[in-house]
């Protein structure tokens, strides 16, 4: 299936390294409060029943709250159009490691896949069972492959990316778009217009997680059905705080609970998460080191409830 780009950090090194990385992170962003006179350039992006007033960094150094040189605050919409603050995760566990621009780094195509055979293999199957021919799926942060099972035919697949190269390799695209979800999580898509949504070692580089799963959720059809993969391999730079400082366990419980945030009072949200996982019978400190092919299987899927 081609070569091997991004690697697992041994559990060492993190350990190592952690508190270094906690004290920057304090560093570019310890609250969410913005100073009055850095709003002047808001802007306002609904998204499903969030609003999000995001402002451009000014000054230098970046004051406190950013994340991707932007600041955003979170709105919940009620039937009543009362609002409350809300936030998923604090602006400090959205930090990158490189906070550069997302669209230089994913600028040069990457024809590789970012996880063993086995673990393809798994997702594959796992497509196999849950998605269902003739329907529409939408592959969101894809590449050039996207893992469907070959036999099964949909009536269309709708990709999305960081590069278009890739996108454009991909055969199994009917049509995709480029897009950095953490410059703007809304989606140039139809309410309830997807029957299955799925995501591939993707979702640790979401900044506003909260956002694009109501986005997931409003693209959903009643019923339709969310499949998130990954497993210990990242971009460890381009991942965010809070997937790069957890244990696996932690990120399954982090995607439970971007499944979780979607909910309201006129807002049934997701059904409750099913967490997959299949991991190499190998001792832990093997795996740890790499001794032994096998990466991890996760996959937390749920529906969006009617």
């Amino acid at each position: 299936m081609g070569s091997i780009a991004p690697v697992s950090v041994p559990r060492l090194l993190i350990a190592v390294c952690r508190q270094c990385w906690k004290s920057a992170n304090r560093l570019l962003a310890t609250s969410s409060t913005v100073p009055a006179s850095e709003k002047r350039s808001a802007q306002r992006v609904p998204v499903g029943f969030l609003a999000i007033d995001c402002y451009a960094k000014t000054g230098n150094p970046p004051s406190a709250g950013y994340v991707n040189n932007s600041y955003c605050s979170y709105t919940r919409k009620s039937k009543s159009s009362l609002r409350s603050e809300f936030m998923l995760l604090p602006a400090d566990q959205r930090t990158k490691l490189d906070d550069t621009d997302d669209n230089l780094f994913y600028s040069a195509p990457r024809f590789v896949t970012h996880v063993d055979d086995g673990f393809i293999e798994q997702l594959t199957g796992l497509y196999r069972e849950r998605l269902k021919p003739n329907t529409r799926i939408f592959d969101m942060m894809s590449s050039w492959v996207s893992h469907l099972p070959d036999e099964m035919q949909f009536a269309h697949v709708e990709g999305h990316g960081m590069n278009e190269e890739e996108l454009a390799k991909n055969r199994r695209l009917n049509h995709y778009f480029v897009q950095n979800l953490n410059a703007n999580p809304k989606l140039p898509l139809p309410d309830a217009e997807f029957d299955a949504v799925v995501n591939c070692v993707s979702v640790q580089y979401l900044q506003h997680p909260d956002a694009v799963f109501a986005e997931i959720h409003r693209i959903l059809k009643p019923g339709g059905i969310a499949i998130m993969s990954f497993s210990n391999r990242m971009f460890y730079q381009k991942a965010i705080a809070a997937w790069r400082e957890g244990s696996e366990g932690d990120r399954v419980e982090l995607v439970k609970g971007y499944f979780d945030s979607v909910k309201g009072a006129n807002i049934p949200g997701f059904s409750k998460p099913e967490v997959i996982v299949r991991k190499p019978n190998l001792p832990s400190f093997m795996q740890m080191l790499r001794i032994a092919s096998g990466d991890p299987f996760y996959a937390v899927v749920a529906h969006r409830q009617s």
